[in-house]
This record gives structure tokens, sequence and C-alpha cells, in this order.
């Protein structure tokens, strides 16, 4: 709920001749109109306030009250609207977050702009850029299965349309070179780009656990939830 406060505007009276302040006698009692209009004329006829001002006066202060209420609601509304972005922004990253795909840089890149991960029994260094090519906002839907080592879990992501004809283009550019994909916390997994990816289809093939597919399940529709689409419970895995 959002609470409002009105600042009283001024009540002095006016300093220029020929014009009072109307608010100071409305407080008057019925009583002493009659007195009032019969001693007005001993005062001088600059203390008086004419026709129009009487008129005009309390409907200028009331434009003005209603201008300053505005205002203050105005930029109340602009706060709230901000604070609700930044938190639907954070809410949106957050989740973006959850699955994200780094393609290699080379190790000359800058180092603001890149992150060194050592990979492989020999632990060979490789460079992968900070910021993603793609994100968990890219995928359309995904397909768990169990890896080959018996013990922990892969998945395919299949991209939305816009994204996957990205995602050949950029295989394209990127031939020879690894791609990078975060999972949550799972260790980082990398595949080689040695061909474009046509078919849209991304996979992490193992090291994942089953809170990650929890996590994918509650932001990504599983394959088989599709209801009425080609691919269905047929699809099958693209080969290694």
């Amino acid at each position: 709920m959002l609470f409002v406060s009105i600042t009283s505007l001024p009540n002095a009276p006016f300093q220029e001749e020929g014009i009072v302040n109307v608010s100071q006698f409305t407080g008057l009692a019925l009583a002493n109109v009659d007195r009032w209009d019969n001693e007005k004329s001993a005062f001088p006829f600059y203390f008086l306030p004419s026709p129009s001002t009487e008129r005009d006066l309390p409907e200028e202060r009331f434009t003005a009250l209603i201008t300053a209420i505005m205002f203050r609601i105005t930029i109340l509304a602009s706060i709230l609207a901000v604070s609700l972005w930044c938190y639907g922004g954070g809410q949106q990253s957050k989740s973006s977050r959850l699955v994200t795909m780094h393609f290699e840089e080379e190790s000359n890149s800058n180092p603001k702009m890149v992150t060194p991960v050592k990979l492989g029994s020999e632990h060979r260094q490789y460079f992968f850029s900070k910021m993603p090519t793609f994100t968990a906002s890219d995928i359309q839907w995904f397909y768990p299965f169990t890896a080959e080592d018996g013990v922990t879990y892969g998945a395919a992501f299949r991209f939305k349309d816009y994204a996957a004809r990205e995602l050949e283009e950029q295989t394209l550019v990127n031939h020879g070179k690894l791609l990078g994909i975060r999972c949550s916390d799972a260790p980082l997994s990398v595949v080689l780009v040695d061909r474009p990816i046509t078919d849209g289809v991304v996979v992490v093939w193992s090291g994942l656990q089953q809170r990650h597919l929890k996590e994918f399940q509650k932001q990504f529709p599983h394959v088989d939830d599709l209801v009425g689409a080609t691919v269905g419970p047929e699809f099958e895995l693209p080969s290694r």
C-alpha cells in the first residue's frame, strides 16, 4: 500500500496591492457576515478582493494542489515500476543463467572478457568467453538420459527456431573450437565443434545429477510433453 504525503500550500496573504488571500476569511461565522458586509466599505479599496480574485483564487489553489498530488503519485509510481522491473529482470537473469553456452576464445584475448579453464588429464588451459552466446532463454525443450558412466545423467537441449539458426551460423564460424556448456553448478561440459550444428540440438553427455534435471524440468518442457510435436518420444540423440 502506498502512502502519499501532501504538503500544505502556503497560506500567507499576497503582498500585491488590490489582492488579499481569500482563504483567511473562509472561517467567518455566519453571524458575522452582515457585520463584515457593513464594515468592508471602511477598508481602503486596495485591501478589498476583486470579484475575479474571489472566484479564481480558490480554483488556482485547487489546481496547484492537484498538480502537487499528481507529481508525487507519478514519482512514487516511477519508483515502483523501476523496483518491479529490477526484480523481474533479476528473476529472469537468474533463470537465464541456469544453462549458458560459451565459445572458446584465443589465449591473447582481453583478460577481462575471457575465463581461463583447465581441461583434460593434462590440465591444459583454455579460454572461454565470459559473455554467453546462448542462454536458457534460447532453449525450447530438453531430453534427459542416463550417461554412459551409469552414475550421472546427460541432457539434450533443443533450441528455439531463431536460436537454432544462430547456432548453425556460430558453429560454422567457430569451426574447430570448443563450446563450453555450463549447467547450474555442474562441471563444465565441453564439446568440439567439428561441423555445423544444423538440427538445433546441443548435448551434455554426462556430469549432471538428478537435482539438475529437476531444475531443467521447472524451466523447460520435457520432449515427451510436447503434445502433437513430431519429435515427441521418437527423439534420438545425435551421434557424438
